[in-house]
């Protein structure tokens, strides 16, 4: 099993009790006007079709069921303690345990979210995003938060590295904090947002994004803090691509 799966099952009431956003970077460190401000900028109203994959313990879809009038929200996520959380929690959204490259739907959605899960799948992050963009009904929107890749300020041989992470972390030992940091470092790949930009019509969330202190350091002080933050924030991308068009009605005539 991956570090960040092993996370999630090992935290998942930690995660729950003590709940903050699980993501890298959020738009604002207060949790409900980050989810408040994700939904405006997915443009989200009453009535809408939410698809919601990796909800983890289902925040999300719980603050999204209460906030818009007769939403439909269905959440997926691999760890079965999370899914088990998130149905004893929320009555309104429904819960699946799998993921999202054996996902099948009889369904199309309004909105289809992929909060920092779809890196997870490495290269098969690509195809996927194809997959499900033809889930979307028109006008329909994928809203996407990942990291991309870039330049980095200082050059660290992830590659070498990555080749004992596990090895490394289980000799030593750590802190909840650094778990996420180091399996998503070796386990999360970043997008190569030109793809995007060469088969997706787009937008990209221009607003304020901070870095998620919890996954940092209890040390605000510490330099490397500093780094990481600088890194995140240059690599982190929120965009959604746009669905099918609405189809227009065409108007009955008759021949005179």
């Amino acid at each position: 099993m991956s570090l960040h799966h092993s996370f999630y099952d090992i935290y998942s009431k930690y995660l729950f009790d003590n709940f903050e956003c699980y993501n890298v970077c959020v738009i604002n460190q207060d949790i409900t006007k980050h989810f408040q401000e994700l939904a405006d900028f997915a443009e989200l109203r009453d009535g809408h079709s939410v698809l919601d994959m990796g909800c983890g313990n289902g925040q999300f879809l719980n603050f999204l069921d209460k906030k818009f009038n007769n939403i439909q929200t269905l959440g997926i996520d691999p760890s079965n303690k999370q899914i088990a959380i998130a149905r004893n929690h929320g009555s309104g959204p429904s819960y699946k345990q799998g993921d999202s490259t054996n996902f099948k739907s009889t369904q199309k959605y309004d909105r289809i979210f992929f909060n920092e899960s779809i890196g997870y799948n490495k290269d098969r992050q690509y195809p996927l995003l194809h997959q499900y963009h033809d889930l979307l009904n028109p006008g329909g929107f994928l809203i996407i938060s990942t990291l991309t890749k870039h330049n980095p300020l200082r050059g660290f041989n992830f590659d070498k590295i990555s080749q004992n992470y596990k090895q490394i972390f289980e000799k030593h030992g750590h802190g909840l904090q650094v778990l996420l940091a180091v399996s998503g470092q070796f386990e999360y790949q970043r997008m190569d947002f030109n793809y995007i930009k060469k088969y997706f019509k787009h937008s990209v969330f221009e607003g304020t994004k901070v870095v998620q202190k919890k996954w940092l350091t209890k040390r605000p002080d510490i330099g490397y803090t500093k780094f990481f933050e600088s890194e995140l924030l240059r690599s982190h991308v929120i965009f959604k691509v746009y669905g099918p068009k609405e189809k227009k009605q065409k108007k009955n005539s008759r021949c005179s």
